[in-house]
């Protein structure tokens, strides 16, 4: 019986992959030959072409293959990728068992350290004994689930099935689509939603909506982010290997304003129906790129500051990190008013409208006086203006943790959204390496 091969990321193995992981000696020497394509009876990788483009995307066995040969050992040898065999063990895996008596899983994998520097031995090791425990929380879930007596279900049931009347609909922890477990997953699944988006363009219809209701919604906002994956839409311009997430500011840290994946995956990898899902511009002359952040990576690498924009939690991060804006405390309530917001959601469309630079305050004061606004009313608009540029909190920031969503007529409020404060931003082409980000072009 042939092994198949496939070829995962540390952060994609699970407690039942250990056994069968292979050295990276014979993953390098499989993953090369299969890249190559020269080989017959080299083992088949199930993913290949996923990894291919994750990592190789333009092999050129004249110009590039000692570079890419290179590059693949690396990603084997530092424990960044990982060749899972099935079904057969492999003639030469990584981890061995330690069998433990007093040990809850009966013992305990543990690295080869032939295959691997001692550091990253440990490090292994380490992970290893994570996806134990991560197993043993699932199975403990598991177990309680089904620790209700088989009558109480059978008799819950039958009151149910008499009663007229309709059932409550269970919440969105229990309905909803679970949120992806790896990059590749999700940006599969932007794809996947790309029939419906189509059907309703072609046949005029709205754009599909969230599967967050409001209550939801309000839900996520009061517990806060529980999500690992974001979502940004940036343009294409700024979508390169020598750009970043969000623009850099002159404090060298970069503020971005993203959201959790399963509230705009329905829009597909859409960019009109993403940007709306967002409650933002969108520009049909530009060309964008969605940009699947993994936080945990982010936090892993670098030094990220994450928040829900309430106008309470906006105010904290900027008392908490000053130098992200000029506007004094005292200011920034000011311009957070209420009051203030339904002015400058006027004030900032007109601004938009007439293509008036925030550079020239005296434009913005001739355009305030012209739309009726008082001279106090145009000072603090002029500082709100001040404060969208600084942190990006545009004329959609309504103050709830959520924006607008201009694909439905019968919904206020759009996803939540997440603001991200990078204090040590890396390069896109970095954070790929990294398998912190993930790219996918959108369409339309």
């Amino acid at each position: 019986m042939f092994s198949i091969l496939e070829i995962k990321s540390r952060y994609d193995l699970t407690w039942e992959d250990l056994p069968y992981i292979e050295s990276p000696v014979f993953a390098h020497e499989h993953a090369i030959k299969a890249i190559q394509g020269r080989d017959p009876f080299a083992p088949p990788i199930q993913n290949l072409e996923d990894f291919r483009r994750a990592e190789v995307p333009h092999y050129d066995p004249l110009f590039n293959h000692d570079y890419v040969e290179n590059h693949l050992r690396r990603l084997f040898f530092e424990g960044q990728y990982f060749s899972v065999s099935r079904p057969k063990i492999p003639f030469a895996p990584i981890f061995k068992w330690n069998p433990l008596a007093e040990h809850p899983d009966g013992g305990e994998w543990i690295a080869n350290p032939f295959n691997y520097s001692e550091h990253c031995t440990k490090t292994l090791e380490e992970y290893a004994k994570q996806l134990g425990a991560q197993k043993r929380r699932m199975m403990a879930e598991q177990a309680e689930a089904s620790a209700i007596p088989a009558a109480l279900v059978a008799g819950v049931r039958r009151v149910v099935e008499r009663s007229p009347v309709e059932q409550p609909k269970p919440s969105l922890e229990k309905k909803k689509i679970a949120p992806p477990q790896t990059l590749i997953e999700a940006a599969q699944r932007l794809k996947d939603a790309g029939p419906a988006v189509r059907d309703a363009k072609a046949n005029n219809k709205p754009l599909p909506p969230s599967s967050y209701s409001l209550a939801d919604k309000q839900a996520v906002v009061d517990a806060g982010l529980k999500e690992r994956f974001l979502v940004r839409v940036i343009e294409k311009n700024y979508a390169s290997d020598k750009g970043h997430i969000g623009k850099v500011r002159e404090h060298g840290q970069s503020i971005s304003w993203t959201a959790p994946f399963t509230m705009v995956e329905h829009g597909d990898t859409d960019a009109e129906a993403l940007l709306k899902a967002f409650g933002t511009r969108y520009d049909p002359d530009k060309e964008y790129t969605i940009v699947i952040i993994d936080l945990e990576m982010m936090n892993e690498i670098g030094d990220v500051e994450t928040v829900i924009p309430t106008t309470q939690n906006l105010k904290n991060l900027i008392a908490e990190n000053p130098h992200i804006s000029t506007l004094t405390p005292e200011e920034v309530e000011q311009v957070l008013s209420d009051e203030l917001a339904p002015k400058y959601n006027k004030f900032a469309k007109e601004k938009s409208k007439q293509n008036v630079s925030s550079n020239k305050p005296e434009d913005m004061q001739d355009l305030a006086s012209a739309m009726g606004f008082s001279k106090e009313e145009t000072q603090l608009l002029i500082k709100r203006q001040k404060l969208a540029d600084q942190v990006a909190a545009w004329e959609q920031f309504t103050g709830n943790g959520m924006t607008l969503d201009t694909t439905s007529s019968t919904q206020a409020f759009g996803p939540v959204e997440v603001v991200m404060l990078d204090k040590k931003p890396l390069k896109l082409g970095t954070l790929r390496k990294k398998h912190a980000i993930k790219r996918v072009p959108c369409q339309g």
